[in-house]
């Protein structure tokens, strides 16, 4: 997962063909993680009356403790918006 996330963050900022084809994709793949995260989470509301949130970390930290519990779809939601950001960063500064 970590070599995923280092290509796909090397290749997003690059000026070349990689680059090009990734400033496309993106608000295309942000667009398909709001909407499966929107998907997950309603369907968690329609079927069990609340959204369950089932991943839980205990973080050994202080002020981090007991961490947010989430779940995969709020992870996608999240993400959804942090490339959204990326795809509407990376257009600005092509203009």
């Amino acid at each position: 997962m970590k070599i995923f996330i280092s290509v796909f963050c090397f290749s997003l900022f690059q000026p070349d063909k990689c680059g090009e084809r990734m400033k496309k994709i993106l608000p295309y793949l942000a667009g398909a993680l709001l909407f499966s995260g929107v998907l997950g989470n309603l369907t968690d509301r329609l079927l069990h009356g609340a959204v369950i949130d089932f991943l839980s970390f205990d973080l050994h930290i202080p002020f981090a403790n007991p961490w947010p519990s989430f779940n995969v779809a709020d992870s996608c939601i999240c993400i959804a918006a942090v490339l959204f950001v990326a795809a509407s960063w990376k257009n600005d500064n092509a203009k």
